[in-house]
């Protein structure tokens, strides 16, 4: 075994004139430069057949390279046999696009180099297709143990910690128990235990239980990210999208907009931190959608364990990217912290991060108040690597929201047909980048960057024409007719600050009115307008920005105004 290894090594990489050493060479260069991207079928196959993909692609050059189909044969046997292969192992990788090429210098130069940041693959300076979390994880328990340990009192506070986090797991429990959710319950009787333990243990096993239990929250917590699938899901609904909107302009992806040309050169140079409003449990689809026509890299987002509740169901989100974020453990430290470290590792390996600073969706239509939890991991990143964060606001605005009959109280829950149906045109548009570095030495960095993505959020929105009618007609309870409504108009769109699909007086009226009345909330009449539905009227009227002071003048310095 021995002996085969150093000839592979000798083909691959000791005789400069070899067929192995060109292919090498030239495999490198385009892998590098993004020209031998795999196709979607291509993916496919590195997913189920792995070796088969290989060998394809070693016979597709002009010479046979022996070194290049030797690979897949060594791994196979260096795992019957229990071996350690590192180089071995990272060749193989590359070729899977699990690596880049560049990681060979890390192995070779410096072994802990590798361990700092998950395998990513980099096309032109950008992030093309990265390692699942969950490859990570040993990297991740060590970040953890080692912030517990150089943090004074810390170990202290995290077992102080453990009856109030057991009462919360018995009620969990006895609440999961109640509506028959057997994967949370089970998972509570395992936190539960664990954390039993530690307040029982005596202060030399308090190390040993912290372990275990960051071990059950980091198992529980990261992504099984696989780059075949989720292409393979984008292309698998496309169609339905096409359908449900009528094959009309936008159907598949939201009209994107805002700062795009700035947005480009950003995310070539810099790790992103995407910050989207939240109206819509399809604010993720949409966002997916317009970042991979756009070429932008998909970030990997987090979700709520609730809907990680069923097996398969989670299984499927994870396989996306989608990594676990408990809510309702949210003044756990010990929690947190892996949370924090999980996410704060990604953006320091370049891998784009998502979260939706207002926490949740907004219940009434109007911007919330933006959580800073998750933007301090941007903080945190930069100030760990020493490399530049860009912050990107992002604003995305629904025609309809497919849970505002929920919202506004007129239905008990959103079903899974209405999420598709329901939608009509949606406007993704980019705010200003916001560079981290400018931030990280003030005082609360985080408050002063949420202040700036509300801004940003503000005038990028796109008001839609319905939104404008339903705030006019609610202001003045439907009283208006056509001739005043119309002057109304005019004198909202001469002092709105903000973004519009249009400004046309007579286009807002009329495809306002007729959305509207499409949807059962207005009725035309002789004399005016009848209000059929002043809930989802207010809802809608909600959605236009309220601009202070401060937001003008922010607007008048850094925006075109």
């Amino acid at each position: 075994m021995v002996d085969l290894v150093f000839r592979i090594l000798w083909l691959l990489y000791l005789v400069p004139y070899s067929r192995n050493r060109t292919y090498g060479k030239q495999f490198t260069e385009n892998l590098l430069k993004g020209a031998n991207k795999p196709t979607l079928l291509d993916q496919i196959q590195l997913f189920l057949t792995p070796s088969y993909y290989i060998e394809k692609e070693v016979l597709s050059s002009q010479n046979v390279a022996e070194g290049g189909l030797a690979i897949s044969p060594i791994i196979e046997i260096a795992r019957e046999k229990n071996l350690d292969l590192p180089l071995f192992k990272l060749l193989y990788n590359i070729f899977l696009r699990k690596n880049s090429p560049e990681d060979v210098l890390s192995l070779l130069v410096d072994k802990e180099i590798q361990h700092s940041k998950i395998p990513v693959l980099r096309k032109k300076g950008k992030v093309e297709i990265v390692a699942s979390g969950r490859m990570i994880a040993k990297v991740l328990k060590e970040r953890v143990l080692k912030k517990i340990t150089i943090t004074p009192g810390m170990q202290n506070r995290i077992k102080r910690q453990a009856p109030h986090i057991i009462s919360s797991l018995e009620k969990r429990i006895e609440k999961a128990r109640r509506q028959k959710l057997k994967k949370d319950q089970k998972n509570f009787e395992t936190e539960i235990k664990l954390w039993k333990k530690l307040e029982n243990c005596k202060p030399e096993e308090e190390a040993y239980y912290i372990e275990k239990i960051i071990e059950f929250y980091i198992d529980n917590m990261v992504d099984y990210f696989l780059a075949p699938i989720r292409t393979l899901i984008i292309y698998l609904v496309m169609p339905f999208r096409l359908i449900f909107g009528k094959f009309q302009r936008g159907s598949i992806s939201p009209f994107v907009g805002g700062h795009l040309e700035e947005v480009k050169k950003i995310i070539k140079m810099y790790p992103v931190f995407y910050a989207p409003t939240h109206r819509s449990h399809l604010d993720s689809v949409e966002l997916a959608y317009a970042l991979y026509f756009k070429g932008f890299p998909i970030p990997r987002a987090a979700a709520a364990s609730v809907l990680m509740s069923n097996p398969l169901w989670g299984a499927f989100l994870r396989s996306l990217g989608a990594y676990v974020v408990d809510r309702e453990n949210t003044r756990n430290i010990l929690y947190l912290e892996v949370l924090t470290q999980y996410t704060t590792m990604m953006l320091e390996s370049g891998i784009p991060a998502l979260a939706y600073p207002e926490g949740t969706r907004s219940r009434n239509g109007k911007f919330q108040q933006i959580k800073t939890g998750l933007l301090s991991t941007a903080i945190d990143a930069f100030r760990e690597s020493g490399k530049e964060i860009a912050v990107l606001p992002i604003t995305i605005s629904h025609e309809w929201v497919p849970e505002d009959l929920y919202f506004t109280n007129q239905a008990r829950d959103t079903s899974f047909f209405t999420y598709g149906y329901r939608r009509g045109r949606v406007y993704f548009d980019f705010g200003k980048p916001i560079l981290v570095s400018q931030f990280a030495k003030s005082d609360e960095p985080t408050v002063e960057i949420a202040k700036i993505i509300q801004k940003e959020w503000k005038y990028h929105f796109r008001v839609q024409e319905h939104f404008v009618i339903c705030k006019l007609l609610y202001e003045h309870l439907g009283k208006d007719n056509k001739e005043q409504l119309l002057k109304e108009i005019n004198e909202f769109v001469k002092i709105y600050p903000g973004e519009m699909v249009t400004r046309n007086v007579n286009k807002i009226y009329k495809k306002g009115i007729k959305l509207l009345k499409k949807r059962n909330v207005i009725k035309e009449t002789s004399t005016g307008f009848d209000i059929l539905n002043p809930a989802l009227l207010e809802y809608y009227g909600n959605m236009i920005p309220e601009f202070k002071e401060d937001d003008i003048e922010y607007i008048k310095k850094y925006e075109k105004y």
